[in-house]
């Protein structure tokens, strides 16, 4: 518990310390913008290449990667009426920030408190969720927002040049069967992966802007809850699964309760929105996530 607590801290803290350097004028101003690329583009796929070498496949669990995707859509599902009469940075606001921070915050939870069954099931949820989060939702944002126009090809065209969807693509494809990538290429992912962490909050940390204004807190404040409504209900349909192991449903669960995709903010910012406002969320949403997660360990 003393690792889990001091893993999550150190993710606050990160964030902290890029904010205050930020304010300080010792970052640019594109540092964010910097910071999105190197992480969607290098170190979260060679995150995603690593966590996957561990993969061991189980037939009756693959509902957990329908549940990854179906978490996502309905979040989308909801936003999609509601955001018929607002503004561009609303449309994007709620569709880019959907999605779950599986592989650098939940994966190291589960993988803690539950072990290899822990990370079959966190990493399953996550196949899922990275079909949505790596893949449809940016160019559903894109789309909804009048970024570009709608045209299915162009969709297709964006989900497929997704350099973290191609690394999910890749290692299911190898690991499904039973193989595995070349040593030399692991470690190197392994090693590279390790900073998608540090990146990601440091991105967060160079985008955010703290402003507790009405605005800011309605629109956080909306999300969160929606989150929330829709993590419980698929919490308790997933535990009333009989087919799936306790170990794993205790996981998946948990898996619910993760934090915003820490690559939200990088979409918010190619889409030209509202970065201040996303890192916001993405923040309160870590805040909220370190206890809840705990909280559901011990109590499961």
């Amino acid at each position: 518990m003393l690792e889990v607590a001091s893993s999550a801290f150190c993710y606050i803290f990160m964030v902290l310390i890029s904010y205050l350097f930020k304010k300080a004028g010792l970052l640019g101003r594109d540092a964010g913008r910097t910071l999105s690329i190197l992480c969607v583009k290098v170190t979260l796929p060679a995150a995603i290449i690593s966590s996957m070498a561990s993969f061991s496949f189980q037939p009756a669990m693959l509902i957990l990667i329908f549940m990854g995707f179906l978490a996502n859509a309905i979040q989308i599902a909801i936003a999609l009426p509601f955001l018929r009469n607002k503004g561009r940075d609303d449309r994007i606001f709620y569709l880019a920030n959907a999605g779950y921070n599986i592989g650098c915050f939940s994966l190291p939870f589960n993988s803690m408190f539950f072990g290899d069954m822990g990370v079959v099931a966190t990493s399953l949820f996550d196949s899922g969720n990275a079909i949505m989060l790596l893949g449809l939702n940016y160019p559903i944002a894109a789309i909804c927002s009048k970024s570009e126009k709608p045209s299915m090809l162009w969709a297709l065209k964006k989900l497929f040049s997704s350099i973290p969807f191609i690394a999910y693509l890749l290692s299911l494809s190898i690991a499904i069967p039973g193989g595995h990538l070349p040593g030399p290429l692991l470690d190197i992912a392994a090693i590279i992966g390790k900073a998608n962490g540090p990146i990601a909050m440091f991105m967060i940390g160079a985008m955010l802007e703290i402003r507790f204004n009405r605005d800011y807190i309605k629109k956080s404040t909306i999300m969160i809850l929606l989150r929330a409504a829709i993590s419980t209900v698929l919490g308790l349909i997933i535990f009333k699964m009989e087919i799936l192991p306790y170990e794993a449903k205790k996981a998946a669960v948990m898996t619910l309760w993760s934090p915003i995709g820490s690559v939200s903010p990088a979409y918010v910012a190619m889409l030209k929105g509202d970065e201040g406002l996303s890192s916001f969320v993405n923040t309160i949403s870590i805040l909220i996530s370190i206890p809840m997660m705990t909280a559901l360990a011990l109590l499961l």
